[in-house]
């Protein structure tokens, strides 16, 4: 077997095993953020649950091409022969339909956006629809608040100064790029029940979180923001207009009205984690990479794949 093919095949195979392996891992971690919410009553904040969603591919990616890739290019030679087991093919072949699978999404939600985006001003922060009922943060890395005309002719002026705050509040959050990450990522976690409690956790914690930095701990804007979102509830259940994308976050979610409504105006706090917290993990990560290159690992790894291939059918 031609050397590329061999190192295509084996690190794609390695992809797989660590993102299986890793997937486990996030499901032990979200399982662990529940339980512990179940017991103190506060639900995981949305950084927390961003971290453990990203865990897998994040994890897997580092040992394929951090650690194992580098080393077999060093080590394995140009002209040799290589045969493998069925079993190393199978594990690659599901490996690429994952990152296949998460390519084809990616460019499929960004041509829907796309779409989308043509019938507005590019060049606008705040654009106008005429016909949709409610209000979103429409595209993914470029982003521009849309308000549906309905809304500005049924909020106040002070109702829709907090809620446009809302929507700038995802906006310096970059909500919805995280959002189109967490649908993309080619990972096994993502088939499990697990990744789509965890999606929906994330989603009521983002939206809840925009909502305290746009209230800012003011009652008086608290009030005009539960306001607002009963009356984009009403626009929104009489009419049959909804566009936007999955992608996009909007301003009104019937799942989430009643939570969110109540937070408002009880006044419960909103925890805020730090937004370097995924970043800080991705550090932790890579300075493992660093440390298991420091004490020799890849070689032990490429010298454990070359037992593998010689053991495993």
């Amino acid at each position: 077997m031609k050397f590329y093919l061999s190192a295509t095949v084996l690190t794609l195979a390695w992809f797989g095993v660590m993102n299986a392996l890793a997937s486990l891992g996030a499901w032990a971690a979200f399982a662990t953020a529940r339980r512990r919410a179940a017991v103190t009553g506060r639900a995981p904040g949305a950084q927390l649950l961003f971290a453990i969603r990203m865990l897998p591919v994040v994890v897997a990616a580092l040992f394929a091409f951090g650690v194992f890739l580098p080393v077999h290019w060093a080590d394995e030679s140009r002209d040799g022969t290589e045969y493998f087991g069925m079993l190393w093919y199978a594990v690659a072949g599901l490996s690429a339909v994952l990152v296949g699978r998460a390519i084809v999404s990616a460019l499929g939600a960004l041509q829907a956006c796309r779409a989308l985006r043509l019938s507005w001003p590019a060049s606008a922060a705040v654009i106008d629809d005429e016909t949709m009922p409610g209000m979103s943060l429409a595209g993914i890395f470029r982003t521009t608040i849309v308000v549906g005309q309905p809304v500005r002719e049924a909020l106040t002026d002070d109702e829709l100064d907090v809620a446009l705050a809302h929507e700038r509040a995802h906006q310096q959050s970059r909500d919805n790029v995280k959002r189109f990450v967490m649908f993309a990522l080619p990972d096994v976690f993502a088939f499990t029940s697990a990744a789509r409690q965890l999606d929906g956790m994330w989603n009521a914690a983002v939206e809840c979180e925009a909502d305290a930095v746009a209230v800012d701990g003011d009652p008086a804007r608290a009030a005009n923001l539960a306001s607002a979102l009963l009356k984009v509830a009403r626009l929104t259940g009489a009419s049959a207009h909804v566009p936007a994308s999955p992608l996009w976050s909007t301003f009104y979610q019937r799942a989430l009205l009643e939570l969110r409504v109540r937070r408002l105006v009880t006044g419960t706090p909103i925890r805020h984690q730090s937004p370097l917290l995924p970043a800080t993990l991705l550090v932790l990560l890579t300075t493992a990479v660093c440390s298991a290159w420091m004490t020799g690992l890849p070689r032990a790894v490429h010298e454990m794949t070359e037992f593998l291939v010689s053991m495993l059918p």
